[in-house]
């Protein structure tokens, strides 16, 4: 009986480390900016970051976090 628990608990564990990085991975930095302008939530995650980058740099802008952001700048992006 002992041998089967053994067996159990390490299937279980197994399991665990699978699943694991699935959880971490959901776990992505998303956060959200009310838009006055249009009235409504707008969900900003991992992948806005590369396109908000972008916007800076066409526009020869220095990185500042969004929410920082003079609520012209937050318009004008």
């Amino acid at each position: 009986m002992r041998r089967l628990s053994l067996h159990a608990g390490s299937l279980v564990l197994a399991a665990a480390m699978m699943v694991a990085p699935i959880v971490v991975s959901r776990g992505s930095h998303t956060t959200n900016v009310y838009d006055e302008a249009h009235g409504q939530d707008h969900r900003c995650d991992d992948h806005e970051e590369p396109v908000y980058r972008g916007y800076l740099s066409d526009n020869h802008r220095n990185y500042k976090l969004f929410n920082q952001l003079s609520k012209e700048d937050q318009k004008s992006y």
